[in-house]
């Protein structure tokens, strides 16, 4: 309440600070006001020494009654945006320990995610192409309260995608980990041939889960270093999270500001972790060429029709469609083709509750 008395319109403190942030982000500085802060580049380590084993953000909100003016202004654009990070940056996931399904589903999912999280996307494509029925809750990245109280990964965070089965009050949790289940419940059909086990060789099978890997391990880090690579890329990518999902005016306007400007330093730490010197557009080049080439030929990867490979690194990239990233991966490599194909492949979208 103290915040929005102070800040009821574009030209009171918020908005001032607003103007004063973006140039700042572009020096690793979090500026209000007058105080100049190296709240971002701070909090932009520590949510990077946090994120190897991390899909999600977990971080607590600071204390606003605990802080003064000029420290409320600047916490909450670092938390928030950093909070807004998990949207984008996330990493390989671990738990092994979802409830067993009996049948597939008769009534919708229930999902819960970030629009723009490339393990989210890739579960999403996965139910599309299945045509399994889902309803999407969009979680606040800010608050988490659609998804507090709910099941955390073994190591105690609390990440996206989740879904819950109708009639049961289990919750399952690591997109691998939920596609598998459900792959499970399509191959046991009456007359279907497993991608795991009969009708296909074990070095396919291998081939597919080193692939789905190389998506986890590799191919998301490449995608965030690219999406982030320049201060403004950072900006379009947080218009593009906050058109998303239901921000308030001053979570959006931190996720924009605090999230672009902290995602910018993440992403020059994350090269380092990662391993991808130099320029980031060909890592990502290289990525796409290898993927097609893994392919030796065939429409897809499974062959005639998608595998879990293939919808894994289409799920990925269907997260940057119409971002500067994905136009320029289209204009630079010959994955455009093998794209449209997947997506045609995969239709129209199973979701019950369109937007």
């Amino acid at each position: 309440m103290l915040l929005a008395r102070l800040v009821p319109a574009e030209g009171g403190l918020l908005g001032r600070s607003l103007r004063l942030l973006r140039p700042a982000a572009a020096n690793g500085l979090t500026q209000i006001g007058g105080t100049t802060t190296t709240t971002t580049t701070t909090t932009a380590k520590a949510l990077d020494s946090t994120s190897s084993h991390s899909s999600g953000w977990s971080g607590a909100s600071p204390n606003a009654s605990s802080l003064g003016l000029g420290g409320i202004s600047s916490a909450l654009f670092a938390f928030a945006g950093a909070h807004a990070v998990h949207a984008a940056v996330v990493e390989a996931e671990e738990s092994k320990e979802n409830p067993v399904l009996t049948e597939l589903p008769k009534e919708p999912v229930t999902l819960y995610q970030y629009e723009v999280c490339p393990f989210c996307n890739k579960l999403r494509a996965f139910l599309d192409y299945n045509n399994i029925a889902y309803k999407v809750v969009e979680v606040n990245p800010l608050t988490k309260t659609e998804i507090k109280g709910m099941r955390k990964n073994k190591e105690g965070k609390l990440k996206v995608p989740i879904v819950m089965v109708p009639g049961s009050p289990e919750q399952m949790i690591e997109s691998d980990d939920i596609i598998n289940e459900f792959q499970r419940l399509l191959d046991e059909r009456p007359g279907n041939k497993s991608w795991f086990g009969a009708g296909k060789r074990e070095s396919e099978d291998d081939a597919t889960a080193a692939w789905r890997k190389w998506v986890n391990d590799r191919f998301v880090h490449i995608l965030t270093v690219n999406i982030y690579r320049s201060v403004d890329e950072s900006f379009e990518t947080f218009e593009y999270i906050t058109d998303q999902g239901n921000f308030s005016f001053l979570a959006r306007e931190a996720a924009r500001y605090g999230g672009a400007g902290i995602m910018y330093f993440v992403s020059k730490n994350m090269k380092k972790k990662r391993d991808l010197p130099g320029e980031e557009r060909p890592h990502l080049y290289e990525a796409a060429h290898e993927w097609i080439k893994g392919m030796e030929g065939k429409d897809y990867h499974g062959g005639k029709k998608p595998d879990l490979a293939d919808l894994s690194v289409y799920g990925v990239i269907r997260t940057i469609e119409g971002m500067q990233t994905f136009k320029d991966m289209m204009a630079n490599t010959d994955i455009g083709p093998w794209y449209y194909r997947v997506k045609e492949a995969v239709g129209s979208s199973a979701r019950a509750n369109p937007l």
